[in-house]
């Protein structure tokens, strides 16, 4: 899809942080009408998710996607 990561970070922002206003000058917008039909998609997004969302960080990813370490041999 194009714009898929313009997409994913306005719906996930008006979600998390409820500020349309903030959102639509990040995003460039002159008016919110854009923003409000054509970017926000937050099927599926719920408040929590959102949170989770905008805690990633890289270190986060490494830590959650790290294999679990193997007991040491004696």
């Amino acid at each position: 899809m194009p714009d898929c990561l313009r997409h994913t970070y306005a719906s996930y922002h008006a979600k998390h942080f409820k500020d349309y206003n903030l959102l639509q000058m990040e995003m460039g917008h002159r008016s919110s009408s854009l923003l409000r039909t054509r970017y926000l998609n937050m099927k599926g997004i719920s408040p929590q998710t959102a949170t989770r969302f905008w805690a990633l960080t890289p270190a986060k990813v490494i830590e959650e996607t790290k294999p679990p370490e193997e007991p040491a041999a004696s």
